[in-house]
């Protein structure tokens, strides 16, 4: 992005940042999940993954409507894209390890 001068409009730093730190949350939940067994953390953090389905669905709209009225750079979308995909993939992630850790309890 810096190379070609590729820079998001406000509105989408600002979606960005909603999402990042929403991601930041569930990491640190699932951490206390997954270090402590903090049952309570971990079903926090699956009821987060829903909420970060939604947010990333806004996120990407909102986007899509600032390329179609030429409020946000074309070239700036791929790279939003790619954002959007890792942390939401990062929070699959938080999710999946918190299933483990609640169905490592009712093992035990």
């Amino acid at each position: 992005m810096e190379e070609e001068k590729i820079v998001f409009s406000d509105l989408a730093q600002l979606d960005l940042e909603k999402i990042f730190h929403f991601t930041v949350e569930m990491f640190t939940l699932y951490l206390s999940a997954f270090e402590k067994r903090d049952l309570t953390a971990a079903r926090k953090v699956l009821e987060m993954e829903g909420t970060m389905d939604i947010l990333e669905e806004e996120a990407r709209n909102n986007h899509l409507e600032r390329l179609t009225t030429g409020h946000c750079n074309p070239r700036a979308a791929v790279v939003f894209n790619e954002l959007m995909l890792n942390l939401e993939r990062i929070a699959d992630h938080c999710n999946n390890i918190a299933e483990a850790v609640l169905d490592r309890e009712l093992e035990d």
